[in-house]
């Protein structure tokens, strides 16, 4: 069995921010004892008019466990529309 080592946090008030098309830019925090924010692009040949994102953020042991991460947003660009992605402190 995997035993993940201790993960220390060094910046516990960070933040990313993702702004997308027709919505309010959304915030994603370390709350709580997450400790991961991850923001997934993902376009292929298939459908090239569309790109997917996703913005979650998890903790260790959500990891592990590979549930319980708080999804933050999710949806798709279409051909021509922009995102803008910050990092906070």
């Amino acid at each position: 069995m995997f035993e993940p080592r201790e993960v220390v946090r060094t910046w516990a008030g960070g933040s990313l921010t993702v702004c997308v098309p027709g919505a309010s830019p959304i915030v994603a925090t370390f709350e709580g004892d997450r400790q991961f924010i991850t923001l997934s692009l993902s376009w292929n040949r298939w459908r090239p008019e569309v790109c997917r994102y996703s913005l979650s953020s998890f903790s260790q042991a959500e990891a592990v466990a590979r549930t319980g991460s708080k999804e933050w947003v999710e949806g798709r660009l279409q051909l021509e529309e922009r995102c803008q992605v910050s990092l906070g402190t």
